[in-house]
């Protein structure tokens, strides 16, 4: 069992190793098929029913006024982020998609580039929304939700007034 105490602590350390690689995340993110004119990112994610234990992340709103910023979704565990996503928000008014968790490579980096889907065990995760601008040490803005993965894969949503400047 993870203390609240030990939790803050991994997710101050994992925050500060995410922000030493927003760079790539912004870089790599514009490759997800984001456009002003759908405001909605077409990552490599699924829309198919979810694989047993993985983690889909959407907004059921749009994010407004956070355009040319990194919204970065992580799944934190003992040693650092497991999983995430790193999608550019490339509109005034974005809409993100189903998108599936991904597996974080080595370094920690949860921009990376993965695109192997993580299969998370049975059990509690929080998943933390985060609104980003490189360099910044801290979300400019974020969401905590606690899922519980009971086998079947979890579509987590998020209001995007709530990630909204």
């Amino acid at each position: 069992m993870v203390t609240p105490v030990l939790h803050r602590t991994v997710f101050a350390i994992a925050t500060i190793s995410l922000l030493a690689f927003t760079a790539a995340c912004t870089d790599d993110a514009a490759d997800t098929g984001a456009s002003s004119a759908d405001s909605t990112a077409d990552t490599t994610a699924s829309t198919v029913p979810l694989a047993d234990g993985t983690i889909s992340v959407s907004t059921t709103g749009p994010i407004v006024g956070q355009a040319g910023k990194a919204l970065v979704v992580m799944v934190i565990g003992d040693t650092g982020p497991v999983a995430s996503a790193c999608v550019q928000i490339g509109a005034d008014e974005f809409l993100l998609g189903p998108t599936v968790l991904t597996e974080v490579s080595g370094g920690n980096d949860p921009c990376a580039g993965s695109t192997t889907p993580m299969v998370f065990t049975p059990g509690s995760y929080n998943v933390t929304f985060g609104v980003f601008v490189p360099p910044a040490t801290s979300a400019e803005t974020s969401v905590e939700q606690t899922v519980q993965v009971t086998g079947p894969g979890v579509a987590v949503t998020v209001d995007g007034s709530s990630l909204s400047a």
